[in-house]
């Protein structure tokens, strides 16, 4: 794209930021140059960087990425230990990352890619002057002049200051400030800076123990390590807890001579389970000692002045994302620039200032969730509170929060809009949407959604409250007929309650007493339960089937797959009034619409959704009705045995048919028309499954209610009452088991409403437009008609339709 009008940009500082933002104004025609205080481009300091997709896709589109992937072997392994070298988790998220994105994560020297950029810069490498410290800036109406300790100056229509934490661009913009009369603001800014930690990093020759390409990250109370074995490298950090907490000028500076000592205490500390650190340190090559600054500045730029990359986003480097996020930061900034001058034929100090104020306030709410996850990031490491220790705990669970989060960047990262989008930015299962109007949604905070939350924690209290108290008063009733080892129908026909049905003794001796009490309803003992069991039972595995969708999208990895199978079962073993809000309440938690709201994120493969409905056919359907249809009552048990396990057997059944069906159901799309044809095909199968799903509940319920016993209504077979689990001491295990299943029903259907609710909730307010009054109304309809099961599913089908017009 050619400006319309020669604007000149002067860039403070040879950091990744400047040079990414050389390149990029490049490609938009714009001429700048840039001014670093080193005599040279690329010293070699010890640091290293990581590089993730979030960078990958606009460093591709610079053409530098092949020369960065050539000298690192893309990262795979992940492994955390605590301080003992025990193994808290292991996961391959750099390879999962990969797999979603299309691109690897790679780690290398700094030094590296500064002169991977600085290379591909070209005939364009005279723009940057080496030498050049800059001491001042002179702000005038029609441009800025910039000076420089050797005398040198240079003007241009705006300065950037990619000159680092204690950048002196920020500083002189910080006095045009108080010149200008916000002395205020401009002292608030002074002050906002911080120190908590301080870190020496460095790089090392091969250490033995040590296996390319692994990741090792140790957490311990006030210190932490990472370790990346790259490629002839070892790349090692190793982060402490200062005294205290620091703010602005109090920030202590480190003398290297003292490295040795400051790390004396450390050297037996582990970084895997059988390499301590002295055996990395030892083998050093360069090392240095920094205070970790954190600061996120509310005023990145006024009039022409404006700063990037840490000079207004320092982050702690735990996360790795400090620069990534310089890299798009940049990208951002060439973009906003090339739009203004698209827009105005003549650029006047107040186009600038507006146009950077516009670009700030769009790329602060990404910065800004990006710094509080780094700043989160370290103090897990380093233990700082009891919280941090008992999410340790959690890792194995956790990672994989994080890994949708860092998808749900990943797949919104900034890109150059000059430059075509390269091919390999669409093969993976989750690339970048470019077309996507997803501006609306936004992140909401983690105990904003705890709060909002709690009503599904309080129907878990409740179900368990209930049903438990239920269990203990027929408990008696339970004991003894477990004793005798037989029960009774109302036709006289007696039932082995220790027959081994499964043949596996475990699997027996769990089961026996849970099929126990499903002999009364099954059988037609107690009339009334078998209507709302022949309804409640083949509703709990469309249910089932809900969660195992929600569990398939593509922002998922295997622990949020396992996760719905875990607490299905739980749910059939012990209670769905406990296990249903739960589940409800932890996925809720677990995945916000910021990370599924992305097409690549939200679509479910369907592969899995035909496979899964052929799979709950078999092991659900059929059984269920089995168990309460065929005409010999003692197959009626056997039936419900294989149902019981349905949790467990649907999975299972449907991941040969997946396997076999998989290529052809789902081939691979690497275009844009290829993957938005599997979009469509993804929502085509959902429709299939809710509308298929929701006309077998519809069945079942109307075919129950048909068969109701005569002078029962509505009520007596469904709602159990307040305080119906208040059993009569007089009460039978047949009638207890009735309201205990009753509890189960209306206590799991409530928790699905009220999850449903607030997964519309997030809609709603990310600027999906539908009526609460009109779909509550007809839920409730359909709820009185046709049961809640079918009410459920129809509801999750709205949400589906609407997820899907969201980004459309």
């Amino acid at each position: 794209m050619a400006p319309k009008q020669n604007l000149r940009v002067v860039i403070v500082g040879g950091s990744i930021a400047g040079l990414t933002l050389s390149h990029c104004l490049a490609r938009h025609n714009i001429d700048f140059v840039l001014l670093e205080a080193r005599e040279e481009i690329a010293p070699q300091e010890g640091a290293s960087i990581s590089i993730f997709p979030t960078a990958c896709l606009s460093l591709e589109q610079l053409g530098v990425l092949d020369d960065i992937l050539e000298q690192v072997e893309p990262l795979k392994p992940l492994y955390n230990w605590d301080s003992n070298g025990k193994l808290l988790a292991y996961t391959e998220v750099p390879a999962i990352s990969q797999k979603r994105h299309g691109y690897p994560g790679a780690f290398l020297a700094r030094q590296s890619i500064l002169e991977i950029l600085y290379k591909h810069l070209g005939d364009r490498q005279g723009a940057v002057l080496t030498g050049k410290k800059v001491i001042g800036v002179e702000h005038f109406d029609t441009h800025v002049a910039v000076h420089c300790a050797d005398g040198s100056s240079f003007d241009g229509d705006l300065v950037v200051g990619a000159d680092g934490v204690r950048s002196i661009v920020r500083q002189l913009m910080w006095s045009h400030m108080d010149s200008r009369g916000l002395q205020a603001e401009a002292r608030e800014e002074r002050d906002r800076m911080t120190c908590e930690y301080d870190c020496v990093f460095g790089i090392s020759s091969p250490t033995p123990g040590l296996t390319t390409p692994d990741i090792h990250r140790t957490y311990a109370r006030g210190w932490s390590t990472i370790v990346v074995a790259g490629k002839d490298k070892a790349y090692w950090f190793l982060f402490t807890k200062l005294d205290r907490k620091y703010k602005g000028h109090e920030i202590p500076r480190f003398n290297h001579d003292e490295i040795d000592k400051h790390l004396a205490p450390y050297m037996n500390i582990p970084v895997t389970n059988t390499v301590p650190f002295f055996e990395v340190y030892n083998r050093r090559e360069v090392c240095n000692w920094l205070a970790l600054e954190e600061v996120l500045y509310k005023n990145w730029c006024i009039d022409r002045f404006v700063i990037i990359g840490d000079a207004a986003h320092k982050m702690a480097p735990n996360s790795g994302h400090g620069g990534n996020t310089a890299v798009e930061t940049s990208v951002s900034l060439s973009n906003s620039i090339a739009s203004m001058l698209e827009k105005h034929p003549e650029i006047h100090t107040k186009d600038i200032n507006d146009s950077l104020k516009n670009w700030q306030e769009a790329r602060n709410p990404r910065v800004t969730q990006i710094w509080q996850t780094a700043a989160e990031v370290v103090r897990l490491e380093t233990t700082t509170s009891f919280k941090h220790r008992i999410i340790q705990h959690f890792l194995p669970i956790l990672i994989a929060l994080v890994q949708n989060k860092g998808s749900a960047y990943a797949v919104a990262a900034e890109r150059i809009d000059c430059l075509p989008l390269p091919p390999r930015s669409f093969t993976g299962t989750m690339p970048y949407n470019c077309q996507e109007n997803l501006g609306q949604v936004i992140q909401e905070k983690f105990w904003k959604r705890v709060l909002w939350g709690l009503p599904l924690f309080g129907l878990m209290c409740i179900g368990a409250c209930t049903v438990g108290t239920t269990i203990l008063n027929i408990r008696p009733h339970a004991e003894a007929l477990l004793e005798h080892g037989f029960w009774t129908a109302s036709t006289g026909e007696i039932f082995s309650i220790h027959k081994r049905i499964y043949k596996l003794r475990a699997l027996d001796d769990i089961f026996q007493p849970v099929i126990m009490c499903f002999l009364p309803s099954i059988t037609g003992t107690d009339s009334q339960s078998w209507t709302q069991m022949f309804s409640f039972i083949p509703e709990f595995g469309a249910v089932y089937a809900i969660w195992l969708l929600e569990g398939y999208r593509k922002v998922n990895s295997w622990p949020a797959v396992l996760f719905p199978i875990i607490m299905g079962q739980g749910a059939q073993l012990l209670s769905v009034a406990a296990f249903g809000p739960l589940y409800y309440f932890l996925q809720y938690l677990q995945l916000s619409l910021y990370e599924t709201a992305p097409s690549n994120n939200r679509e479910i493969d369907p592969t899995g959704t035909y496979t899964l409905l052929a799979a709950l056919a078999a092991a659900h359907y059929i059984p269920s009705y089995a168990s309460f249809l065929v005409p010999d009552l003692q197959d009626r048990q056997l039936w419900n045995a294989a149902w019981q396990i349905f949790p467990l057997t649907v999975p299972l059944l449907q991941l040969p048919l997946s396997l076999f069906l998989g290529s052809k159901l789902n081939p691979d799309a690497t275009s844009v028309a290829a993957r938005a044809e599997n979009r469509k095909s993804s929502l085509v199968a959902i429709r299939v499954a809710y509308c298929s799903l929701a006309m077998i509940s519809a069945s079942g319920f109307v075919y129950a209610r048909a068969n109701a016993p005569v002078g029962s209504s509505m009520l007596d077979i469904f709602w159990p009452g307040v305080r119906g689990y208040a059993l009569p001491g007089d009460a039978s295990f047949e009638e207890g088991i009735a309201r205990f299943m009753q509890y189960d029903q209306v206590s799991s259907m409530a928790a699905g409403f009220a999850w449903l609710g607030l997964r519309l909730r997030e809609l709603r307010r990310s600027g999906v437009e539908f009526s609460w009054l009109g779909v509550v109304g007809v839920l409730v309809g359909i709820t009185c008609v046709f049961g809640p099961g079918t009410a459920f599913l129809l509801g999750w089908g709205l949400k589906e339709e609407l997820l899907h017009k969201l980004g459309a």
